[in-house]
């Protein structure tokens, strides 16, 4: 069943790294307890729909939103994103040139603050997770409000 994921906060890219950012909703946190003891949840990206995407600026900065089907948890431990979202640029075109990374939209968008910038409406599958790059060198952060079904969840870790 879609689940709506409000609020989340995708800050611009650094320019120099183009880093992505993995897409949870706000009630999947990060690991608890924290680190990798047995009992510990951790939270993953998994397959799932996409049906809306819509992209709120905080100030009047446009820009370029990319939504990616990509899942970061694989990258390793320094990039774990059970416990953080960064999934870096390096990460995402490796995964992409072996056919396990792909563009499901992007839109440029002019910045009207606290106001809603760019749309998407559809039926997209995405097989591995969600993550985000806001692109833009004036601006600071977009907010976007997502109806999903599916896109992650959280694992007991178990043995040692």
């Amino acid at each position: 069943m879609p689940q709506a994921w409000s609020p989340i906060t995708v800050l611009k890219v650094d320019d120099a790294t183009k880093d992505l950012t993995a897409l949870f909703p706000p009630e999947c946190t990060a690991e608890t307890p924290a680190g990798t003891t047995q009992g510990s949840l951790r939270r993953r990206q998994t397959q799932g729909t996409l049906y809306r995407v819509e992209v709120y600026t905080s100030d009047a900065a446009g820009g370029v939103i990319e939504i990616w089907d990509l899942d970061g948890v694989w990258e390793g431990a320094t990039n774990n994103t059970s416990t953080g979202t960064a999934i870096t640029n390096t990460f995402k075109t490796a995964k992409a040139s072996q056919g396990e990374a792909k563009l499901i939209w992007t839109q440029n968008f002019k910045g009207d603050a606290a106001s809603r910038a760019a749309i998407f409406t559809g039926n997209a599958t995405f097989m591995r997770g969600l993550a985000a790059r806001y692109i833009n060198a004036a601006g600071t952060s977009v907010t976007l409000s997502i109806v999903a079904d599916g896109g992650f969840c959280k694992t007991t870790i178990c043995g040692s």
